[in-house]
């Protein structure tokens, strides 16, 4: 896998096809973190739970020190995970081996951090199902 070094990437990946601008506008539903409100924020749990609820997902991306894009919001572990220190500090290996769903709740024990690549899996995934696979998905970089 390619090494990235930036530090930080936002992602907004789209699964509406298309959108207006205007007054005729629709108004778009934009999972933060995935379905934040039902999961905790940026996992597989949280993005499946935007299923036919959003037209859009928003998330962050990270790189551990083995140069792996991770899924996480903040700098560090520790608000989320039962872990603590810089994701640029852990090792995939490290960051799969947190829990990141018991601070949410007891249901989502065992929920780990998850790659980009799951993330965008998990996602396409109801995409698709919702009938939404026409189109490219936006992507929103941001360093």
């Amino acid at each position: 896998m390619t090494r990235y070094t930036r530090n930080k990437l936002i992602l907004v990946f789209g699964l509406a096809s298309l959108y207006t601008v205007g007054s005729d506008a629709a108004v778009l539903s934009i999972g933060h973190r995935g379905n934040s409100l039902f999961a905790p924020e940026n996992t597989v749990a949280a993005f499946l739970a935007c299923s036919n609820k959003a037209d859009m997902v928003e998330f962050d991306v990270r790189v551990s020190k083995d140069g792996h894009l991770v899924v996480m919001h903040d700098w560090n572990v520790d608000r989320t995970t039962d872990g603590n220190g810089a994701v640029s500090n852990l090792t995939l290996r490290e960051l799969k081996a947190l829990d990141a769903g018991s601070w949410f709740s007891t249901n989502f024990a065992r929920e780990r951090i998850p790659t980009l690549e799951e993330a965008l899996t998990n996602i396409m995934r109801f995409r698709r199902a919702a009938g939404r696979a026409q189109g490219r998905p936006g992507l929103d970089v941001r360093g």
